[in-house]
């Protein structure tokens, strides 16, 4: 496959990712409704993490980055870690949810800084 196939699928599960986590955390900072829908989304979250890895592995592939890893990517998949464990977080600590979500965006904010600058 190409790079840019890796690039666009790594965009799009980042979007939807973003999106997806958005609704889990606007839910678990409702403490007035049940969110029954809460493990179809954490589903959905799931496959896009997996999504993001692979692509992500895939695009360094393609830039012949498979023998040595740069630190900007490891700072990455710390990130991506992150990202992934905080949904737990968001339902344990239903009265931070917003702010877990607002720390969501500022890690993708630096997940994207990044990949742009690749800092040695």
């Amino acid at each position: 496959m190409t790079y840019e196939f890796y690039k666009i699928l790594h965009i799009v599960a980042i979007f939807v990712l973003l999106s997806v986590s958005a609704i889990i955390y606007m839910m678990a900072g409702r403490r007035d409704i049940v969110f029954s829908g809460r493990s179809r989304f954490m589903g959905i979250l799931g496959v896009c993490l997996i999504l993001i890895l692979v692509s992500g592995f895939g695009m360094l592939a393609r830039l012949g980055l498979t023998t040595t890893m740069p630190l900007w990517v490891i700072g990455k998949i710390v990130i991506w870690l992150t990202i992934g464990i905080l949904p737990a977080f968001a339902r344990r600590f239903q009265r931070y949810a917003y702010s877990i979500w607002f720390m969501t965006l500022v890690l993708a904010s630096f997940a994207v800084a990044l990949a742009i600058y690749h800092p040695s």
